[in-house]
């Protein structure tokens, strides 16, 4: 799961590099929606970490996500009010999952029946409220229905700590086929289940890959600290490219520098705010 944290940086950040490069038809086809696989995350870590409930402190936990996600949130987005007079499209994410994160205690406590209950009745909101609005959404019916669309990826993650050890081989071609057909379909639901059916796809050949591969290790380490600053870069490599280039397919090569110099900015950052990194990066 530690080198799927990558998997899942890289596609999110395709998203916007794609959409800045007028490529939105390999984005709406391949990476929309991708925050699918952060949620499948952070649903499994919760799981997975806490799954000892005679150690488990909801305290600790509470305190652990003001610390590195709500401070992080906070001073970046002090940072782009500042500088720029609003906030990234993608910072809808952390106000969104920490209304999931005060509410999983009580997931982490239902045994395996209830919780199987819980996320079929979140599938089947899923299948209502099938078209997400972009950011929080600006009614509050508009705000359930983020949630009735996403939630159901977060409780997944958490079933996925719980049965990871069922091998149930016959899911991967039905995965793959899936993957595959829904290119064809760039819709909210669509999207967001091909997300579902990639992770299936991925996750055993992550699991291949030798343990501390330094480029992907790195990338992982420093995932939320990509999605904090990664857009302010992105805007600044687009401000100071020439149109021309910008409209060339050959743009897209830019993408592994561009990742590269972000990635050396975190760890560069990382380094100034030194053991208080946490509070300001996330990383």
């Amino acid at each position: 799961m530690h080198y799927f944290r990558a998997f899942a940086i890289l596609n999110i950040i395709a998203v916007h590099f794609l959409h800045e490069f007028g490529r939105g038809d390999i984005k709406d086809a391949w990476f929309q929606n991708s925050t699918v696989y952060f949620l499948l995350i952070s649903g499994y870590l919760c799981e997975y970490l806490n799954s000892d409930l005679q150690k488990f402190s909801a305290k600790r936990y509470y305190v652990k996500k003001l610390q590195n996600v709500i401070a992080p949130y906070v001073f970046w987005s002090l940072v782009f009010l500042a500088t720029l007079g609003a906030l990234p499209i993608h910072f809808w994410y952390i106000p969104f999952i920490s209304i999931v994160f005060l509410f999983s205690p009580v997931l982490l406590r239902l045994k395996n029946r209830a919780l199987l209950i819980v996320t079929s009745i979140f599938a089947a909101l899923f299948f209502i409220f099938p078209n997400r609005p972009m950011g929080l959404g600006s009614s509050f019916g508009e705000f359930l229905n983020l949630y009735a669309h996403f939630t159901v990826f977060y409780l997944l993650g958490m079933l996925y700590a719980r049965f990871k050890n069922l091998r149930l081989k016959w899911v991967y071609p039905f995965a793959a086929l899936f993957a595959f057909l829904s290119a064809f379909y760039p819709i909210a639901v669509v999207g967001s289940l091909q997300k579902l059916a990639f992770s299936i796809l991925v996750l055993p050949l992550l699991a291949l890959i030798p343990p501390r591969l330094k480029i992907l290790d790195l990338i992982a380490k420093y995932s939320f600290a990509l999605y904090f600053i990664h857009l302010a870069v992105l805007h600044a490599l687009v401000y100071f490219l020439p149109p021309s280039l910008i409209a060339s397919p050959w743009s897209l090569f830019l993408y592994i520098p561009y990742i590269a110099f972000t990635l050396a900015l975190c760890v560069g950052m990382k380094k100034l705010f030194a053991r208080h990194s946490r509070l300001f990066l996330g990383a």
